[in-house]
């Protein structure tokens, strides 16, 4: 288990949130779970299906970015090719 500490500018002045894009940071995904918000600009953009969860048996709204596991269609390296990136994946590290 690691051990919490709190932030002090003098021992944590390098450190940083990558918010760079790509396949390294866990966005080489084919669905994404998405939310009544976003599902407006989200629309102009990617296919939205709802798919049933296997754990739990409940439908989930999902954002479809690829055909297979691990597929990306709109992931183009480091670059997304839509306008509108879905909330899961821009909340990422958190």
């Amino acid at each position: 288990m690691t051990n919490p500490t709190l932030l002090r500018p003098d021992t944590h002045a390098g450190v940083r949130v990558i918010t760079a894009r790509g396949a390294e940071y866990g966005e080489n995904v084919h669905v994404v779970p998405i939310i009544a918000d976003e599902l407006r600009s989200l629309v102009l953009d990617y296919p939205v299906a709802f798919l049933k969860n296997p754990d739990t048996g409940k439908f989930e709204m999902q954002a479809i970015l690829g055909f297979e596991a691990g597929e990306n269609l709109y992931l183009d390296g480091n670059k997304w090719r839509a306008i509108y990136i879905p909330l899961h994946v821009r909340r990422q590290p958190f």
